[in-house]
């Protein structure tokens, strides 16, 4: 079931995967999926793996802690710099992120992951909730964040085809056709 749902977020957000079980991580603490981020670039030849990690729910409590799930990752930073060499990428500054997407429920949850695809996509620093909080702790977040757009995602907006955003600066808000938020976003951006 939980490996359903991994796949059924990568297919929501259109990411290319490859399901290997010869994957081995070499870390006895992972259980269910673990997983590698790879990139075809000539330069790293047979070296293409950027990162690896994976899920491992039972370490903080071995180490005596309280049951605490997790997941995690490292990476290769001399091959990321190889990557972003090669393909001419060039990073950005930290002033913030562009926009901090908020939802409270599960119909919400879905409609901000691909929000946040779409935006991440097009270049834009893009931030969601991922620990269930409501959305007092999702405006602090936000803030703290240094958030220059927000889109408050909720149910009956998004019946009508509604998309609430506001401008976390002048605290200006309107209400956008979802079809036009993507635009809106990476113009006011």
């Amino acid at each position: 079931k939980r490996f359903d749902e991994v796949i059924k977020y990568l297919d929501l957000l259109d990411v290319d995967y490859e399901i290997n079980p010869s994957i081995v991580r070499g870390l006895d603490y992972y259980n269910h999926t673990v997983f590698e981020f790879c990139a075809e670039v000539k330069e790293l030849g047979n070296a293409n793996t950027l990162g690896a990690g994976g899920r491992y729910n039972n370490l903080v409590s071995d180490l005596g802690g309280p049951e605490t799930p997790g997941i995690g990752w490292a990476f290769g930073l001399d091959r990321i710099i190889t990557v972003m060499d090669t393909l001419e990428i060039e990073p950005r500054g930290n002033d913030g992120v562009d926009v901090f997407v908020m939802y409270v429920n599960e119909e919400e949850k879905l409609h901000a992951i691909s929000l946040v695809q779409d935006l991440r996509m097009s270049g834009l620093i893009c931030e969601t909730e991922n620990s269930g909080r409501g959305l007092k702790a999702q405006f602090k977040q936000a803030d703290r964040l240094n958030a220059k757009q927000l889109v408050i995602l909720n149910s009956e907006d998004l019946k009508l085809g509604l998309v609430n955003i506001k401008d976390n600066v002048t605290k200006e808000e309107i209400k956008l056709d979802e079809n036009e938020v993507l635009e809106y976003l990476i113009s006011n951006s």
